[in-house]
Parts: C-alpha cells; sequence; structure tokens
C-alpha cells in the first residue's frame, strides 16, 4: 500500500509531539514507527507478531533495554476461520491486550520499559471453522 509507512511515522510523530506518558500500540509496523518517532523518549507497551529483538525495538527479550515492552505476538487467529479456514491456533488477542494493559500500569506507576521482559503469550486458543469448503461440520466433528 503506497504512501502507508510514511502516514504511520506522521501518525506517530504526532503522538510523541503529545508528550504522553506512555503509547500503546499493537501491530510490527506501528509499534516500529512508535519507536522511531519517540527517539526513547516515551514508553512503548505494545505488541508484534515479529521477533522484536530481530526488528530492533528490543537488546532481549528479558531486559529489552529501550524504551518498548510488551508481547511479541499480536495475530487475532480467529479472523483465519471466519474467512473460511477449517482450523486455527495461536495466541488470543483478548488475552493478549489484557496483559498489555498490565505492563501499561506497571509503567504509569514508574517502571521502566527497558527493565520490564518482553512476554511471550503462554495462553493460546483452537478456534474451529463451521463451514468448510461449503460443508457444514457437525457437532459431532468438535
Amino acid at each position: 500500500m503506497q504512501g502507508v509507512p510514511t502516514k504511520l511515522e506522521d501518525l506517530a510523530a504526532g503522538l510523541v509531539a503529545d508528550r504522553p506518558d506512555v503509547l500503546i500500540g499493537v501491530g510490527g509496523d506501528v509499534v516500529k514507527a512508535l519507536f522511531e518517532a519517540s527517539k526513547g523518549s516515551t514508553p512503548i507497551v505494545g505488541g508484534v507478531s515479529d521477533d522484536p529483538v530481530r526488528a530492533g525495538i528490543a537488546t532481549s527479550l528479558s531486559r529489552p533495554g529501550k524504551n518498548f515492552t510488551g508481547y511479541p505476538s499480536s495475530r487475532d487467529n480467529v479472523n483465519f476461520v471466519e474467512s473460511g479456514c477449517f482450523l486455527s491456533y495461536g495466541p488470543s488477542r483478548a488475552i493478549q491486550l489484557r496483559r498489555v494493559a498490565e505492563c501499561v500500569e506497571k509503567v504509569i506507576a514508574g517502571a521502566k520499559p527497558e527493565n520490564l521482559p518482553v512476554e511471550l503469550q503462554a495462553l493460546h486458543a483452537i478456534n474451529f471453522g463451521l463451514r468448510f469448503g461449503g460443508i457444514k461440520l457437525g457437532e459431532c466433528v468438535l
């Protein structure tokens, strides 16, 4: 999508200019734009689907060492079954966002993001599609 990275950069710069206590972002592109715009000045809590160390927003998962902490997994697998897949397995978006909120509380209370570990989500959800290839699956399959 042409122009989207520039738009994210502009939006991120605007948010940083407002000097919030903490920034919350979900999605690698969003978190990366916030990270680059903040230049380490504003704590960022969020979830990314890529490895935050590989993305350059953390030095390690146990001690990020920068102004980011959160979860390296944010894919909502329910969308896969809603679009016709038979089965999906992955992290629960609801659980992830609840944990992000808990991290935000810690940062607002004075914890430094660089000292909060980036957590891997331990609980995952299995989602079944009830329609697959035009066939409605009966309850006995579940």
